[in-house]
């Protein structure tokens, strides 16, 4: 496991024609077809946000499926066995009734596979700790309803093309574990399904997570964003230039830090988040996620917001 603490992220270096040094000019094409959906919900609701897209072998998918599901399973009990003590564990029960913990996903095409079960159960496992020990927690992930742009894209079409559109794609937020309600089996089992993980626009997600961790009374607010990479939408990127998610992520995350209400921090699946978030760890042992994340937590309670 790597650990990072800085007072303030870096910039990513230029990866274009666009400097990622200059102000960022973010706007959004259309949201008028954004969702934010419970998991539960799923798969009709899934099936509603995208324009048609060619349909992949249903055969395909289920058996894909059916892999996640196993290899979460067998995360799951690995998780339960290991014998492991959190360090956070009495910083925590110390004051449990203080804090509020929310845990945003990165539902990203490169999360398939062993990343996302294995992310499931670690996510699992923390939220049923953080609820038995009475502490109140949140578990939200983000993606996008279709590849390439979906209808945001066909309606900029009809438009003419407008140079530097803005945002170009329809966010879609889900919703596994609200403060007040806890997951069912079928949530968890949605993280887990390869048609859900497309695209990753972190900075409104973090902005979304943000304004709902606000709304609780407590004083302690932890914002814990579990990645694999950096911000990618293909249609964005293609029509406003190649750095503008990353400029916006750091913008929101500036934004976020300045007023210190909210500690926010970043866990690496297999992935050095710290080019982002002043507080962050990671690990290329996806087994350790777990802990991980209540590492994070961990710095977070004892970092004194700026």
């Amino acid at each position: 496991m790597w650990h990072t603490e800085r007072s303030r992220p870096e910039r990513p270096p230029a990866a274009g024609v666009d400097d990622p040094a200059d102000p960022v000019d973010y706007s959004v094409f259309t949201d008028a077809h954004d969702r934010v959906m419970l998991a539960r919900e799923f798969p009709d609701r899934l099936l509603e946000l995208g324009p048609k897209e060619p349909r992949k072998s249903q055969r395909r998918i289920k058996k894909c499926w059916a892999k996640s599901l196993s290899e979460f399973e067998e995360a799951c009990a690995r998780i339960e066995n290991q014998s492991t003590t959190f360090d956070l564990a009495p910083r925590l029960l110390a004051q449990a009734n203080k804090i509020a913990i929310t845990l945003l996903v990165d539902h990203s095409g490169s999360m398939r596979g062993e990343k996302i079960a294995e992310t499931a159960a670690a996510i699992k496992w923390v939220a049923e700790y953080l609820t038995e020990k009475g502490i109140a927690c949140e578990i939200l992930g983000f993606t996008t309803s279709s590849w390439q742009g979906g209808f945001p894209r066909l309606e900029w079409i009809e438009a003419g093309k407008p140079a530097y559109p803005g945002r170009l794609n329809a966010l879609l937020h889900v919703i596994y574990k609200s403060f007040d309600q806890n997951p069912d089996d079928q949530s968890w089992n949605t993280m887990l399904h390869p048609e859900l993980l497309k695209e990753n626009i972190d900075g409104e997600a973090i902005s979304w997570a943000a304004d709902r961790l606000r709304a609780r009374t407590e004083p302690q607010k932890l914002l814990v964003v579990v990645s694999d990479g950096a911000p990618v939408d293909d249609s964005t990127l293609a029509e406003n230039g190649p750095t503008i998610l990353e400029r916006h992520l750091l913008e929101t995350l500036d934004q976020i830090n300045r007023p210190g209400d909210i500690r926010i921090g970043g866990v690496g699946v297999g992935y050095d988040v710290n080019r982002y978030y002043g507080i962050s760890a990671g690990s290329d042992d996806l087994s350790l996620l777990a802990d991980t994340i209540f590492s994070v937590c961990s710095q977070l309670l004892q970092h004194e917001p700026r």
